[in-house]
């Protein structure tokens, strides 16, 4: 099993790569990657067991930058591969 504590070095990762492709202008990648960077990190802070107690603002902006990601790489998917 993966400790929590493993995950930082994969979250700032995450958002380094996102600031790179925001420098190659691919802008819908960068915010999945600094998305998912930022709610690894959110999630750390919060712990995974208090992701239900929705009037803490840390747990809210958790679930808006999650909610961020998945909409981004939806949209990624669909710019990629429906429109032509």
């Amino acid at each position: 099993m993966i400790e929590i504590n493993s995950l930082r070095p994969i979250a700032i990762a995450a958002i380094a790569l996102g600031v790179s492709f925001a420098i190659a202008t691919n802008y819908v990648v960068a915010g999945v990657w600094v998305c998912f960077g930022i709610t690894i990190l959110l999630i750390e802070k919060v712990g995974i067991d208090s992701m239900t107690r929705l009037l803490q603002p840390e747990v809210i902006f958790t679930w808006m930058f999650f909610l961020a990601f998945i909409s981004l790489s939806i949209y990624q998917v669909v710019k990629d591969f429906v429109r032509t």
